[in-house]
């Protein structure tokens, strides 16, 4: 019994030991295959390496390329401007020359209305008038007799010869029955500019003063705000500035008529570029373009074509009045104008408001001069 038990025994082991080395045997084979997969799946990613190696490789080839080929097209687009701008400059010499000759053949062309010193005489002895810079006198233009504005030498300047230059501009390039005729200028450092204008009888001033307007207000306020309302609907606005009784000069007419025309466009200038305060008498001056004190650190206001507006108010009223008192007496006078042209009073006190919004323009001005019935 105990030696057939023994070798039962003995068998159950052997068999036990040979499955277990069965089972040994297929995990060997699986281990085997496993690592079999994954040498294969590590030269296939060396594989792939391998390749990522070499397009980038090929990227870095293209790269240098590009920017071997972008350095070479920078050079080359800097050659080519040195190139044009060296043609652009040889043009603009060209250019420069030409006009430098065109001036020297035709200055007419350049600058129409500039004369030489030498077509213009003037007679010193007979002064029209003067001014704060400057003198009007009689003179002689290619054998018409003219007037001839004049600045005073001790006080020429580069500042004066630009506000010359300026005015010179505005002139010659405004027409109108009821302005000054600009015939010519001159711009000589010997003899300082000059301007050249026709010449009328006197100034509306002077008419007053002796009791010579006549009834001819109603006519001469009409050419007044003719002449403004043509500066003021110019392309670009121009804004006298200096709207007085001396600068409105009379031609006489038959039947003892006045043709009246704005005169004097020292202080003009374009609205946009009008911000100089003072520029007028100051009895004349809007409120809004009064002098600032010069502690004030306030830039001073654009001014507009109403400062025009109170102007011709003020110089309405002196002519009717045939008065013109300091300025804290004025309210009074336009008051007194009531009595003597009850039918223009309200238009010359909407004029002189202080707001430049309450005044008219003049186009308003002009309609209702025109619907006058009389004048006294």
């Amino acid at each position: 019994m105990l030696g057939f038990g023994s070798t039962k025994s003995q068998d159950d082991v052997t068999s036990t030991l040979r499955w277990e080395n069965v089972q040994l045997q297929q995990q060997l084979t699986s281990s085997n295959e496993q690592l079999t997969q994954s040498h294969s799946d590590n030269q296939q990613l060396q594989l792939l390496v391998s390749e990522k190696g070499q397009e980038n490789t090929r990227l870095q080839q293209q790269l240098t390329l590009a920017n071997n080929q972008r350095q070479r097209s920078d050079t080359e687009n800097q050659q080519q401007i040195g190139t044009l701008r060296g043609q652009v400059d040889v043009l603009q010499q060209r250019v420069t020359s030409l006009s430098a000759t065109n001036r020297s053949s035709h200055p007419q062309e350049v600058e129409f209305w500039q004369v030489s010193p030498e077509e213009v005489s003037i007679r010193e002895d007979e002064i029209l008038g003067r001014g704060a810079w400057g003198y009007v006198a009689k003179g002689t233009f290619r054998g018409t007799t003219v007037a001839v504005k004049r600045v005073y030498p001790e006080i020429l300047r580069q500042t004066t010869v630009d506000r010359i230059r300026r005015e010179i501009r505005i002139m010659a390039q405004i027409r109108h029955p009821n302005l000054v005729l600009f015939v010519a200028a001159i711009l000589n450092e010997q003899t300082g500019p000059m301007i050249v204008t026709e010449l009328l009888d006197t100034s509306l001033r002077s008419a007053y003063q002796d009791n010579r307007v006549g009834p001819n207000k109603r006519r001469i306020f009409g050419d007044i705000s003719s002449a403004l309302v043509y500066l003021h609907r110019q392309r670009e606005p121009i804004i006298h500035r200096d709207v007085s009784s001396a600068n409105v000069l009379l031609l006489s007419l038959p039947n003892n008529k006045w043709l009246a025309k704005l005169s004097d466009f020292g202080s003009a200038n374009l609205a946009r570029d009008a911000t100089t305060p003072g520029e007028g008498a100051i009895l004349y001056t809007a409120p809004e373009a009064y002098p600032q004190p010069p502690t004030s650190s306030q830039p001073p206001p654009q001014q507009t074509t109403k400062i025009d507006v109170y102007s011709f108010g003020v110089l309405a009223c002196k002519v009717v009045t045939r008065t013109f008192p300091k300025s804290e007496l004025f309210l009074r006078l336009l008051s007194s104008m009531e009595g003597v042209w009850r039918e223009l009073h309200p238009l010359i006190t909407s004029c002189v408001s202080h707001s430049p919004q309450d005044r008219p323009s003049m186009d308003t001005v002009l309609h209702h001069i025109k619907q006058l019935d009389s004048e006294p």
